[in-house]
């Protein structure tokens, strides 16, 4: 396996004849945790980090530890249901620091528990007071738990359960927690003990002498006498000081001299340093750069120091997936098995799951938190800590599957999240658009990776951009928000204009009965309006739609102008330099003297399929024309009055095909043509109500400038001509 060599900032380099002893905590209590008021599903179990020559003692209630309570020798069962109250008193140097710990166990939230899994998994941790785990064994944490392992006893946040293990290679043996957190947040808290495969008996070489803390050469046996780097022979008791930036020999034989006396050596090698390495697969390796005979071994003064029983050239330091292990380690050295010092080594190896990074998504336009946005939109990514590298992909635009403007759906056949397409983020802005008459939506994906090469969660975001659609529903809620889209539709068109004319194309469903606005409006972008079966949209006195260089579309509805007795508005639509076209549609104007429902200049219009209605006591007119193309199809147009012309044109085209034209009145007439050029094939053209018939009473009427390019297939009826 390729090793990537990496100095922590945490590796010690050891110094010559300089070995402070830190200052550990007198005392740490893993288990139960120490956040008061907590609620256990489970019994807990007593775990407490301590130095050797320390005393420990726990009561519960209101008892004295050291008078009415139990001596603490490794973990212990606390077999108590309901309220605890935990008492726990150190002792060491004479000195006593007391704890107290206050939680609750309710064993009856088990019954919350939904699967067999779950089940199962809590029964084999509660077999025993301390689970045992191997190096190398697998702990599958049920995915409907989400889970904390920690051996420090410090709030930190849950990770979605999993399989969990840690390298067989690991030479630490570690007592540390496994908290869980059900679906219905019931708290469950275990003991795990991380177990090594490793462990091997060693016996000390026996030897006269003893070297405390590396640079001090004791000289214990007063059998012996002793000689250092061949100087001169002398007695036991006396403490030589030690240069270990090189090597020493050190001889010793019998105080009574003799010839064959056998005279014993040892080299005392110089004194090492510490490195730290980090494997392909995280874990940690520490060794000591020295002389070849140097070997680590447990500690002494500590109980749970992490090293088992053993000599090791290397230790292995490995965590949990889901943990953040930290330590200092107290490890002794040996050389040929002789104890040389202490060395203190701070260790970190993080497998905590760093939090996802943040999707920030700009726009003033964002519907609430709908994921709809009516523009272009500026996406960033922000992460909880600065070293965090962010990666980012970014899929799209996706189209919707049909042109329906209900259609939610989006054509997502192109979507690969594959990991190997994300890109690093470097703190631009990225902007996402879309096209002004086509909604469209973008997957956006983001994770970190920390600077242990910890992974998070992919986190998406789902992002529609839709600048035209809108939706409108007379029955849509009283009490729900007011934004135009299918879910939240608007229930009236009163701002239809600042609507329209803040961008390039609306499309309006209508939906049920809606009053148009009582004003004039004025439309300077593309608008289309359409419905079902049951849209009607009712016209005010006062309403009137102006079209200015735009077009408008109305299609699939039914617009009625209300009946007034004061209002005399001539037009309900007026176009300039503009276009109109009306599909499958009605339209029915009245107004009190004079009725022009189109007034058309410069403008281009196209009906089918529709039928068009304008009523008045004096004029009617369902369409006047100037410098204009109209286009009429499969349509049915009606006008009531004293003088009424179902079409009117000038300096224009008019084409009238396979339709049904009627005029109510006695000087009545389909078109008039002036300047003109028009077509008319297979129509009916009905007069009705006429009491005046003469010969002039001519269904299309042109002057001598305009001409009929085609005029075929023609039915009248009252009409002369």
């Amino acid at each position: 396996m390729k090793r990537i060599e990496k100095i922590f900032k945490s590796v010690i380099l050891i110094l010559l004849f300089s070995f402070a002893i830190p200052a550990f905590a007198e005392v740490k209590i893993l288990s139960p945790a120490t956040s008061q008021g907590r609620v256990w599903s489970n019994r807990q179990v007593l775990l407490i980090n301590a130095t050797e020559d320390e005393e420990i003692f726990y009561s519960f209630s209101d008892q004295d530890p050291l008078t009415s309570g139990f001596a603490y020798d490794g973990p212990v069962s606390l077999d108590l249901n309901g309220s605890v109250k935990l008492n726990i008193a150190t002792v060491k140097d004479k000195k006593r620091i007391d704890y107290i710990l206050n939680y609750d166990v309710d064993e009856s939230k088990i019954n919350n528990l939904t699967t067999l899994e779950e089940k199962k998994f809590i029964e084999m941790l509660s077999e025993s007071s301390v689970y045992n785990l191997k190096c190398g064994e697998e702990l599958a944490i049920p995915e409907t738990f989400d889970y904390v392992i920690s051996s420090n006893n410090i709030e930190e946040d849950f990770e979605t359960g999993r399989t969990v293990s840690i390298s067989k290679d690991s030479n630490l043996e570690r007592y540390l927690t496994l908290t869980l957190r059900s679906r219905s947040n019931d708290l469950y808290n275990f003991v795990i003990h991380v177990v090594p495969d490793n462990q091997v008996e060693f016996t000390q070489n026996t030897v006269p002498f003893e070297i405390e803390q590396w640079s001090v050469l004791k000289l214990k046996d007063k059998k012996y006498i002793y000689t250092i780097d061949d100087g001169w022979w002398q007695g036991a008791g006396k403490e030589i000081p030690l240069d270990r930036t090189k090597s020493h020999i050190i001889k010793w034989q019998d105080v009574d001299y003799d010839i064959t006396n056998p005279v014993l050596s040892y080299e005392i090698p110089p004194v090492p340093s510490v490195r730290a390495e980090t494997l392909s697969d995280s874990t940690v390796v520490i060794s000591l750069n020295g002389d070849q005979s140097y070997r680590f071994a447990k500690g002494d003064k500590y109980l749970n120091n992490y090293l088992p029983q053993g000599l090791f050239k290397t230790i292995t330091v490995d965590a949990f997936q889901g943990e953040n292990f930290s330590a200092l380690l107290p490890l002794s050295v040996y050389s040929e098995n002789v104890l040389q010092g202490t060395l203190y080594v701070s260790v970190q190896v993080n497998r905590k799951m760093p939090k996802s990074p943040d999707i920030i998504i700009s726009n003033s336009a964002n519907e609430k938190n709908l994921k709809m946005y009516r523009d272009d939109v500026s996406v960033s990514f922000a992460a909880s800590k600065e070293d965090y590298e962010i990666k980012y992909l970014i899929e799209g635009p996706f189209y919707k599957k049909n042109d329906d403007i209900k259609c939610t759906e989006y054509d997502l056949s192109e979507h690969d999240d594959d990991i190997l397409n994300f890109e690093s983020y470097k703190g631009q802005n990225i902007i996402l658009k879309a096209e002004d008459e086509k909604p469209c939506a973008y997957k956006i994906y983001s994770y970190v990776i920390d600077k242990s090469d910890n992974v998070s969660k992919t986190i998406s975001e789902f992002v529609q951009i839709d600048k035209c659609n809108f939706f409108v529903n007379a029955n849509a809620s009283s009490n729900s928000i007011k934004i135009g889209t299918l879910e939240y539709p608007f229930d009236s068109l009163d701002d239809i204009e600042k609507l329209v004319n803040n961008r390039k194309f609306t499309n309006l469903f209508v939906e049920g009965e809606i009053s148009f606005c009582n004003k004039p409006v004025s439309l300077k972008q593309n608008v289309k309006i359409s419905g079902d079966e049951n849209t009607k949209v009712k016209f005010s006195e006062n309403a009137e739609i102006i079209m200015n260089n735009a077009s408008l579309q109305l299609e699939n509805i039914i617009f009625e102008s209300i009946e007034n007795e004061t209002s005399d508005k001539n037009n309900l639509i007026v176009l300039n330099n503009s276009t109109l076209e009306i599909l499958n549609s009605e339209i029915n104007f009245d107004s009190l003297k004079n009725a022009t429902l189109i007034d058309a200049r410069k403008a281009s219009v196209l009906i089918i399929n529709s039928g068009l209605t304008a009523s008045a006591s004096e004029y009617a007119s369902l369409i006047s024309g100037l410098s204009s193309k109209i286009s009429i199809s499969e349509c049915r147009f009606v006008t009531n009055a004293a003088t009424n012309v179902n079409i009117s044109v000038k300096k224009s085209t008019l084409s009238v095909k396979n339709s049904e034209c009627k005029v109510n009145g006695n000087a009545s007439r389909i078109a008039e043509l002036y300047s003109s050029d028009g077509i008319f094939d297979s129509c009916l053209f009905v007069l009705e109500n006429c009491s005046q018939k003469s010969d002039k009473n001519t269904a299309v009427w042109k002057d001598k400038n305009s001409r009929f390019s085609k005029y075929s297939s023609i039915s009248l009826k009252g009409f002369s001509n």
